[in-house]
């Protein structure tokens, strides 16, 4: 039986998954001990997989979850943030979306709120819901610029179809009346209609301050508190894995023969690090792995020291102005004064790492600083 023109049909048709099961059974030999009926019936458990991946797939890019690793499964239930467990894996079922019901997530900064609500939406995109994730900043800013260029019909719609709308990051700032009426119309069209999951640090009792309007605040408040779900967290930031930072060396009796000899103009093998005990989370509060210094210009910070003695542009000045001090210049002196100038230069790096671009990468072999 010629396989070429069954295969050539079934793509025509766009059954790709029954295709590629197609090809696979014709050149296994064990194949031939099926039936019809177990046949078609591997065929069509092929394609239904490969169809049910392909709109996982298509869901989850568009949802644009900030935490798209975001998983129910990897929940932690025993940090110390007043998590409800059995509430929330009720909701993990997504009876809630369903029944076009609301979720507000509230609770101190860095308790976990976006990843849980991302964690619910990858879940949505699971059970076959269409999920939208938005920053609430950012969709007021991308709404106001869709009224200039001709694209606010098209945000508006994308804003109010998706079943389950995530609204991250809810306040603190006062909403302006473009927003408000925004806001307003978009909790219109959602309710009964669809669901709206809302992040925020601060409790529903004073989002009325927010909205400002008391009549918009009471309309709006009304089509979202009332059927909703809350859970409120509280506890002390959750700290997640992160990268080693290497720890400063001690200056040993061999370092110091090292660091002598390369003052001398002879480059050694020196593990010499002088860098301080620089703090490894800066940012707001270092909660997340994003805010320490390394992950913000893109890689780890390397033991310095030894580049910098093996750098003959960043050592070759200082060896050369070592060689024209006195003769009667004592080696201690002279140790010193070089590990002062490596302050120097590694206190340069640090200004260069927290103020760089992100996208930006270099190594220290790349500052030929002046001494």
């Amino acid at each position: 039986m010629l396989q070429h023109p069954t295969l050539d049909q079934l793509r025509h048709l766009k059954l790709h998954g029954m295709a590629r099961a197609f090809a696979e059974l014709g050149d296994n030999p064990q194949a031939g001990e099926l039936d019809h009926a177990q046949w078609l019936a591997l065929l069509l458990d092929r394609e239904a997989a490969e169809r049910d991946d392909r709109r996982l797939t298509y869901r989850l890019r568009n949802a644009r979850l900030r935490h798209p690793d975001a998983s129910i499964e990897d929940v932690d239930y025993r940090a110390s943030r007043r998590l409800d467990k059995a509430l929330f894996q009720q909701l993990a079922r997504g009876q809630w979306i369903a029944r076009k019901q609301n979720l507000i997530l509230t609770g101190p900064c860095g308790v976990g709120k976006s990843w849980l609500a991302c964690a619910l939406g990858q879940k949505a995109c699971r059970d076959d819901f269409s999920v939208l994730y938005k920053r609430v900043p950012r969709m007021f800013a991308e709404l106001e610029t869709g009224r200039a260029d001709g694209r606010y019909p098209r945000l508006f719609r994308a804003l109010t179809k998706a079943s389950l709308l995530i609204l991250d990051d809810w306040g603190p700032d006062r909403l302006n009346a473009d927003q408000r009426r925004d806001l307003m119309e978009i909790v219109e069209d959602r309710y009964q209609n669809a669901s709206i999951l809302i992040t925020s640090q601060l409790p529903v009792a004073k989002w009325h301050d927010v909205i400002g309007e008391p009549t918009f605040a009471d309309a709006i408040l009304d089509r979202i508190v009332h059927n909703a779900h809350r859970i409120d967290l509280d506890g002390p930031p959750c700290e997640r894995p992160s990268p080693k930072i290497s720890t400063p060396a001690t200056l040993t009796a061999q370092n110091e023969n090292d660091i002598k000899g390369s003052l001398n103009g002879d480059v050694h093998d020196a593990i010499f690090d002088p860098r301080p005990n620089w703090p490894f989370w800066i940012g707001t509060g270092g909660r997340f792995p994003s805010e320490s210094v390394a992950a913000f210009v893109g890689m780890r910070t390397p033991p310095i020291g030894r580049q910098i003695l093996r750098n003959e542009a960043a050592c070759g000045g200082l060896a050369a102005k070592n060689k024209k001090r006195p003769a009667d210049t004592s080696d201690a002196e002279r140790n010193l004064n070089f590990r002062g100038q490596v302050l120097k230069r590694e206190f340069c790096f640090a200004f260069l790492v927290l103020f760089q671009k992100p996208s930006s990468k270099f190594t220290i072999q790349d500052l030929t600083l002046g001494t």
